[in-house]
């Protein structure tokens, strides 16, 4: 947990990676590797219950996805307002973390967040949107470290100018848990989600290139 994995050239086989934390508190997470599944069918090898996923309201578990869109509602019945979070429900049909987004997740107990994969040997390529509101929550879709300066430089250009940040959600921040900023030195770290603010919506408009991987940093 915390180590970073480069591979130049070619990679067979799967690896796993854990992102760790030691608390159970919200956290913007994003999978290091392809192909890892998340479901819910009453096995005890099912990934919700290995990394005991928290539950909540009704049927709502501790693995939502953002959608900058029209925000749920409560419509009555066993439905509840969600605003922009859309949440994996209970004995849902498994699903594929998506290399490069962002999950907000939350777990009863437990260190680590386990993700079991291939290892991403391209450039990420994703389409970042303007809607309802203009946020995009994505993530590092390596087993690796990414400098901040280096992502905000090589897609400025569809950023929101006022917005040219990295945001991510801090548990331990002075006040209170909340959003705050990257820029400059400050890195990304494998496993970690984040947000951006998107100034257009054209296809493929926020780029993290493979080369741009770093090696393990301290004090991160």
């Amino acid at each position: 947990s915390g180590g970073s994995l480069i591979v130049s050239g070619t990679s067979t086989g799967n690896l796993t990676y854990n992102v760790g934390i030691n608390d159970t508190n919200w956290h913007l997470i994003s999978s290091p590797v392809v192909g890892e599944q998340y479901n819910d069918d009453n096995t005890t090898l099912d990934w919700v219950s290995v990394n005991n996923i928290a539950t909540g309201t009704n049927s709502n578990l501790g693995i939502g996805t953002y959608n900058n869109g029209t925000p749920d509602t409560n419509t009555g019945g066993s439905d509840t307002e969600t605003g922009h979070w859309r949440y994996f429900q209970a004995g849902g049909v498994a699903s594929t973390f998506n290399s490069g987004t962002g999950y907000q997740m939350k777990r009863s107990s437990g260190t680590n967040y386990g993700f079991t994969g291939t290892y991403k040997t391209d450039d990420l390529l994703k389409t970042i949107n303007q809607d309802v509101n203009n946020w995009n929550l994505v993530g590092n879709p390596y087993p690796s470290y990414l400098l901040v300066s280096e992502i905000i430089g090589d897609n400025a250009t569809n950023l929101t100018d006022s917005h040219t940040f990295i945001y991510v959600w801090n548990n331990n921040k002075i006040g209170g848990a909340g959003y705050e900023t990257l820029a400059g030195s400050d890195y990304i770290l494998p496993g970690q989600a984040f947000l951006v603010n998107a100034k257009n919506s054209t296809t493929n408009n926020f780029t993290i290139t493979e080369a741009r991987q770093k090696g393990y940093q301290t004090g991160t």
